[in-house]
């Protein structure tokens, strides 16, 4: 339902009585799932078709059932009818409300549209006026199948075939829609594998834009139409697809309707030849994955735990890639990324970056090749690698699951720390860490006996190339240690798409002294696992504030408006956090040419539909503002969902304009400083595409380039996390030592050397080799087999 006064509805004279216009709104309010067929929805098309009567098509699910029940209650009135009528498929209205002049009838079935196909149907609606009220009616080619069902509506035919000439070619083929349908389309389509679909139609893979068989997106065309397909392998999610022609996603069966041009009957008759037969439905094995997928991968994992997915993914990659604990090399990031040395080996990111080889999928062996690598891990260890050279970016086939790549949480001294330590020769070591020292806690296992390493900022190789050192202890020089750190403290959290542009932005903007970050990425667009990841850890560390800097570009901007949405920070109470997501409004091909794209955003909170509908105002009134005086608004208000008591949703549509994004972005982040009494989100936005480009900028036109952080906020937390035996745990989830632990388990080898109470030494990290000789490894200590 539109609510307020910026609406972009036609100004034909409004036929629908008082009495109607409150059923609609009603409805609206009520979250109940219908669309408007026959003489009312004819309107949207035909301004001058004369209605009495409003013909409504409600969902016949459980849960609309419900929400009519609601609605009827919003206005004191009980549903008069039975549930299991409401069920009963018949031609009949089950309810008609109002005077016999202006009636709105209610049905569960359309002529020659059956109940299966609802949700399809809906999903490419079209909206038209009763007033101020948004009613969701058929598009043109649905109401037209409706139409030819219906006996005495040949002017009506005749009045759309006259608008819409294509579809008297296609009337053939919507006469067979009222043929028996024989499938569930929502049973079959976690069968279907994507790729077939995409061959079946027609399309063709583009190599250059990621590997078949990869967990990540990858690109196909047909003629000048490319969609892209993201696998989603992760335990239950269907394949993604994304038709970036005609600006339009959805599961398998949404890409079918598209290739067949909402020809469902066609549609029906694919998936019953797919299966390869009626008889072969119920027979049918479920296909989550395709067989590329399952070839490129030794382990079915989808039925496992996430920590018993970490074990063997670990195993899995090390075996395959060859994943080394450290980098050893360099050269891709000092040459083609302008990074520098000290940046890259920074406690920070320590770790967080490492060599490791190629693979082929073909002949699953281990390939020559070295690659850059960054892994993504969630609490229970690794679960993919980012994978980096000169002539490839990737990811490793196989799930990702809610991997993150993070960065090491940085820890601080808080007095003077010496103790005496035994090299291997057993002479006594002096190790100081003056106040304030910097560094990382790291864990490593060594049979059995727990040991942590402390990689930090060591004030006796200042001037050189990489200022750092590092000290492995146990036992009481562990304590001894421990109680010397400060506990840990996250002032900022940065989220970018990809390491390298976290990293970019921290060599460009580093960190005050007084001042902790943590590093974040998700390694493109962020899903759902991740961002509940992304809160655990978020609830553990309680940063002072978020700074989100995904790319400059409007899919990095819908990504910054995602995570706003989605990152629930400790400072904004539960029942002020409102959920964001902005998508690009779904168009058939005859809108295609004659209606201008569009952006939808989605807001929903556990809040009544009247404070919802208060913020969605004050954005569409930032969006309208820039419109010239005089002219139409350009962003309207519409109702979703209101459940009282539950939750509510909206939509706010506004031009497909990257100007229209940048203050949806802004708001949102006022809106939650407003609710947080402080500001804990904060847009940082580069100045080309990505912070990497920005640094490459500064080097080669030898300038500078500044962003605007401002203070840091001050934000009541609950309580900090001390770094002592008993919270070590926690700390283990936030940084390596569950990777280097799982590399030992898994049979690898790292190349820290150790020391305990009774063998001690102090380890230097290797200065590097000088840029003209990058290319050639750094020198380590070798490893003590």
């Amino acid at each position: 339902m539109n609510i307020g006064t910026r609406h972009n509805f036609s100004l034909m004279t409004d036929l629908t009585s008082d009495t109607q216009k409150k059923v609609l709104s009603t409805l609206n309010l009520g979250g109940v799932e219908y669309i408007a067929f026959s003489d009312f929805a004819l309107r949207k098309y035909v301004d001058s078709r004369y209605f009495n009567t409003i013909k409504l098509w409600v969902n016949p699910t459980e849960g609309n059932y419900q929400k009519l029940q609601d609605a009827f209650k919003l206005v004191n009135k009980i549903l008069p009818l039975e549930q299991n009528k409401f069920y009963t498929r018949t031609e009949k209205p089950l309810l008609t409300v109002g005077p016999h002049s202006k009636q709105v009838e209610i049905y569960n079935s359309a002529p020659g549209l059956h109940p299966d196909f609802f949700n399809h149907i809906y999903k490419n609606k079209k909206i038209l006026g009763a007033g101020l009220i948004a009613v969701p009616v058929l598009n043109e080619n649905d109401l037209y199948r409706t139409l030819l069902q219906t006996p005495k509506k040949g002017a009506d035919i005749q009045l759309l075939e006259g608008k819409y000439p294509q579809l008297l070619q296609d009337r053939h083929q919507t006469n067979q829609v009222r043929k028996p349908v024989a499938i569930n389309w929502n049973e079959v389509a976690p069968q279907l594998d994507p790729y077939r679909l995409l061959t079946d139609s027609g399309f063709k893979h583009i190599p250059a834009k990621g590997l078949i068989g990869s967990s990540r997106s990858q690109t196909f065309t047909n003629g000048d139409t490319k969609v892209v397909m993201y696998p989603n392998n992760d335990g239950g999610r269907l394949p993604f697809f994304l038709d970036q022609t005609n600006s339009r996603r959805g599961g398998p069966i949404d890409f079918l309707t598209w290739v067949y041009k909402n020809n469902y009957a066609a549609v029906n008759q694919y998936l019953i030849q797919y299966l390869g037969g009626i008889e072969n439905y119920k027979k049918a094995v479920p296909v989550a994955v395709s067989d590329h997928y399952k070839k490129s991968t030794s382990h079915a994992t989808s039925h496992l735990t996430d920590q018993e997915f970490a074990q063997i993914r670990l195993k899995e990659l090390q075996e395959n890639y060859q994943v080394r604990t450290v980098l050893n090399n360099p050269a891709y990031l000092v040459k083609q990324r302008a990074l520098a040395l000290p940046t890259i080996y920074s406690p920070e990111f320590y770790k967080q970056i490492v060599d490791s080889k190629g693979f082929n999928l073909s002949t699953k062996q281990s390939v020559e090749v070295h690659n850059t690598a960054f892994p993504m891990r969630n609490e229970y260890g690794i679960t993919t690698l980012i994978l980096r050279n000169a002539n490839f970016k990737g990811f490793p086939a196989g799930e990702r699951r809610d991997g993150l790549w993070i960065s090491n949480p940085v820890l601080r001294t808080k007095s003077d720390l010496k103790f005496q330590l035994k090299n291997n020769s057993g002479e006594p070591v002096d190790i100081t860490l003056p106040k304030g020292t910097k560094g990382v806690l790291l864990k490593n296992q060594d049979n059995d006996v727990e040991k942590f390493t402390f990689y930090f900022n060591d004030p006796a190789k200042v001037g050189r190339e990489v200022p750092y050192n590092k000290v492995t202890v146990a036992g009481n020089q562990l304590d001894e240690l421990t109680k010397a750190l400060h506990p840990l403290q996250v002032q900022r959290i940065v989220v970018t798409e990809n390491p390298i542009d976290a990293i970019s932005f921290h060599q460009i903007s580093p960190p005050a002294t007084d001042e902790n970050r943590m590093y974040i990425s998700t390694g493109g667009q962020p899903s759902h696992k991740q961002i509940e990841y992304l809160n655990r850890i978020i609830k553990e560390v309680q940063p002072n504030q978020v700074l989100l800097g995904m790319d400059n570009e409007k899919e990095g901007m819908k990504f910054n408006i995602l995570l706003l949405g989605g990152i629930q920070h400790p400072a904004i109470p539960q029942e002020l956090r409102i959920r964001s997501i902005v998508r690009e409004r779904e168009i058939n091909d005859a809108e295609a040419i004659t209606k201008p794209k569009e952006f939808v955003l989605t807001l929903e909170a556990d809040r009544p539909i009247a404070e919802l509908i208060g913020v969605a105002d004050r954005i569409a009134s930032r969006i309208n503002s820039y419109v010239p005086e005089g002219l139409s608004k350009s962003a309207s208000v519409e109702v979703l969902k209101s459940d009282p008591g539950i939750s509510s949703q909206i939509a706010i549509v506004f031009p497909k304009e990257e100007k229209n994004l940048l203050l949806v972005q802004k708001e949102l982040v006022s809106i939650s400083s407003q609710n947080a009494q402080a500001e804990i989100f904060k847009i940082v936005r580069p100045l080309n595409k990505d912070f990497n480009e920005d640094l490459k900028e500064i080097q080669q036109k030898k300038s500078s380039i500044s962003y605007e952080l401002g203070e840091i906020p001050h934000v009541q937390k609950r309580n900090t996390l001390n770094v002592t035996k008993a919270d070590v745990q926690t700390l283990l989830e936030l940084s390596t030592f569950s990777y280097a632990k799982s590399i030992n388990q898994a049979g690898g080898k790292t190349t820290d050397r150790t020391i305990s109470d009774k063998q001690s030494s102090s380890v230097e990290v290797a200065d590097p080799p000088s840029i003209q000789d990058i290319d050639k490894p750094v020198k380590r200590p070798k490893p003590r087999l």
